[in-house]
């Protein structure tokens, strides 16, 4: 499909305002002014391969001019600063631009080149015809005619007009509508060896029939086709060392002009429109985020609270990545850092758009105020919005593209001169992407995320924040930790600061901060706290399997909240015995803690670190294990100072195997120590 018919379709596009169809590009009557221009230069003599041969000698010139400016050390013409001619016997022709962004006006400077006497087809001979439209092929109406037939009574001959263009600043715009008084036709004189003044005015400009004999004919009064306030000339130019000359040519192009000045009204009303539209589209971000905020307060406050139902909107449109994406190498390379094209956004905002749905997300059971469903919808509303947007400035981005490049295909022009003066904007699709990021620095910081108060050492929420002298916060429950464990150093920044933190450390703004918008994540994690507490002293005691139950009866009797027992406790772990691998020894309380953290993984269907512990042992070695430990059988890093959350998993593993229900069997402790490759050596049990 041609992109008229494309370009054509995406205009129709129900969704897209009327106010962006109206200030679209004309593509159909850009190739049709270009089809005109094409005319144009045809009536000129400059058809695609002469008009080709003379921009590509003009190239060529310049860089002939370059070498002998090298040559000589930049010699000049002192007559018009330009550099000398010699050596340099071709016409040629450049393609510029005589006025700014407002009023665009396009003409073509031609050299053309002659020897004197000589008489072979030169390109004048080809442009001679039609170049300068010195012959009026259009007829005066009867009432101009007679308007001025006083003025050649009785004369034999018409006194031929001469246009007075005399200090008006622009060239004349040539075109078969306009009609001028013919006098000798400077490209033929030239090739005879005319010569006349150095600066020659249109007005003085007659058609020669032959070489003896001149035709007068009619004037035409100015009047009737006004002539835009241009103006053409020949210069002729000298050559430096030898007596050939250059008669310079300027041919204004009346339909290129009106093709460039529609293209850049054209842009420049994009541009107003993209201006418009960022102010607007801001404002909605603005009001919106005014209006979800005031629907998802802290719960405590507000009784209706959608607070946790629109951060998971938020924390799932975060995790569609519709916009941007993790960057590929290609894209990388290419600088686009993972900005996703529209086909792509498009497919990833309806899967958010799905899954909001699924997760009802949308209805009044999770969003208890009419306000914020409304608000559901005008953000929805808003990324499609975006996109259309994006779609809308790449389509006219693409439609100037192609114009351009068939303007030059058809005519031989240089695009490259007409995206100098152009009002073309090099940030296409910016504004969608100023626009997202409006939408993500407004909307998100509305509600306070999770992971900006979590603990940097267990993950979850830091409550009862304790912040050491360096300025960082960790909870309570990991600090206590590293202060049994004798670590002074500050996981972050390692200054020794662990150690003298105490009671005045704990952040109460910050606690009651967390209480506020956090109130479920603080209560989940006071509990998990008070159990793992509970756990930890039960283990320093010596508790053993036989004793879990009685272990769960006291946790259940301490001061904590009325929740479940912590998983860990209940857990049930037989056959746990001491382990010696090697000279280093674990006790079976340290085997039991590794298992029963290992079989609480298992059953909640997580993992830790990097490896994904605890997976499965696949017993390569052929190890004999105790008759109660049945696969499938699983490994998990032991310690004995802590248990493993994450990081280095050192080298020593606790095995549980015949997983049933909430209890599991302590199968022994392996080691990669002294063993080859990633093999495990089996430690003794003792």
């Amino acid at each position: 499909m041609k992109y008229g018919k494309t370009y054509s379709s995406l205009l129709s596009t129900p969704t897209w305002p009327q106010e962006w169809k109206d200030v679209a590009l004309d593509y159909r009557g850009l190739k049709k002014l270009v089809n005109g221009v094409v005319e144009e230069l045809a009536t000129q003599g400059l058809n695609h391969e002469v008009l080709l041969e003379l921009l590509e000698a003009e190239r060529e010139f310049e860089e002939h001019d370059a070498s002998r400016a090298e040559d000589t050390h930049g010699s000049f013409d002192p007559a018009n600063q330009k550099p000398s001619l010699s050596g340099f016997s071709r016409s040629r022709a450049h393609y510029e631009f005589t006025s700014d962004i407002t009023n665009i006006t396009p003409q073509l400077r031609i050299w053309l080149h002659s020897e004197p006497g000589s008489s072979s087809s030169t390109p004048s001979d080809i442009l001679r015809p039609s170049l300068l439209h010195l012959r009026s092929e259009s007829t005066v109406s009867h009432s101009q005619t007679s308007a001025r037939s006083s003025s050649y009574e009785g004369s034999e001959a018409a006194e031929p007009l001469a246009l007075d263009l005399e200090g008006v600043g622009d060239p004349a715009l040539m075109t078969s509508s306009v009609h001028l008084v013919n006098k000798p036709n400077p490209l033929y004189a030239l090739k005879k060896g005319y010569e006349s003044d150095s600066r020659l005015e249109l007005g003085s400009i007659e058609e020669v029939e032959d070489e003896s004999n001149i035709h007068e004919i009619d004037s035409v009064d100015a009047t009737m086709h006004p002539l835009p306030p241009l103006q053409a000339d020949l210069r002729p130019t000298t050559r430096a060392n030898d007596s050939t000359e250059d008669i310079e040519v300027v041919v204004p192009l009346t339909v290129d002009t009106t093709f460039h000045r529609v293209l850049a009204k054209a842009l420049s009303s994009l541009a107003a429109l993209q201006t418009r539209t960022q102010g607007r589209v801001s404002d909605q971000i603005f009001t919106l985020a005014d209006t979800i905020s005031s629907c998802s307060g802290p719960p405590a406050r507000y009784r209706n609270s959608d607070l946790y139902a629109w951060r998971e909107i938020f924390q799932l449109w975060v995790e569609c990545q519709i916009y941007r994406g993790g960057a590929t190498e290609r894209e990388r390379a290419s600088g686009e850092s993972g900005i996703r094209d529209v086909a792509e956004a498009e497919k990833r905002l309806g899967m958010f758009a799905s899954e909001v749905v699924k997760r009802g997300l949308g209805d009044r059971r999770t969003l208890k105020s009419a306000k914020s469903r409304d608000a559901l919808q005008t953000f929805l509303n808003l990324n499609v919005h975006i996109l259309d947007l994006k779609k809308f400035e790449l389509a006219n981005a693409e439609a100037a593209r192609k114009i351009l490049k068939k303007h030059e295909k058809r005519t031989a022009l240089p695009s490259a001169t007409s995206l100098s003066v152009l009002p073309i904007s090099h940030a296409t699709g910016e504004l969608p992407q100023m626009l997202i990021t409006t939408l993500t620095e407004t909307l998100l910081p509305i509600l306070p995320s999770l992971e900006d108060y979590s603990c940097l050492i267990c993950t979850s929420i830091a409550f009862k924040p304790i912040r050491l002298s360096c300025g960082h916060l960790f909870c309570v429950r990991c600090l206590v930790k590293m202060q049994k464990r004798g670590q002074a150093d500050c996981p972050l920044c390692r200054t020794p600061c662990v150690l003298v933190a105490d009671g005045s450390n704990l952040d109460v703004a910050v606690m009651n901060f967390m209480k506020e918008w956090f109130p479920k994540e603080t209560k989940e994690k006071s509990d998990s706290n008070d159990r793992e507490s509970a756990e930890e002293q039960l283990i320093e005691m010596g508790v053993i399997a036989t004793l879990v139950a009685a272990a769960s009866g006291l946790v259940a009797a301490l001061p904590t909240s009325n929740t479940t027992l912590p998983v860990i406790v209940r857990r049930s772990i037989n056959g746990a015995t001491g382990s010696d691998c090697n000279g280093y020894t674990f006790t079976a309380a340290q085997v039991q803690s590794a298992a029963q953290a290992s079989l609480s993984h298992v059953l909640a269907g997580t993992t830790v670190g990097t490896n994904k512990y605890p997976h499965v042992l696949d017993n390569r070695e052929g190890f004999t294990y105790p008759a109660g430990c049945t696969v499938t059988r699983y490994e998990f890093p032991i310690f004995r100072n802590k248990i493993y959350t994450g990081g280095d998993p050192s080298v020593d593993r606790v095995v549980i195997g015949h997983v049933s229900g909430s209890s599991a069997y302590a199968c022994g402790v392996v080691t990669h120590q002294g063993a080859s490759g990633n093999n495990f050596l089996q430690c003794d049990n003792v």
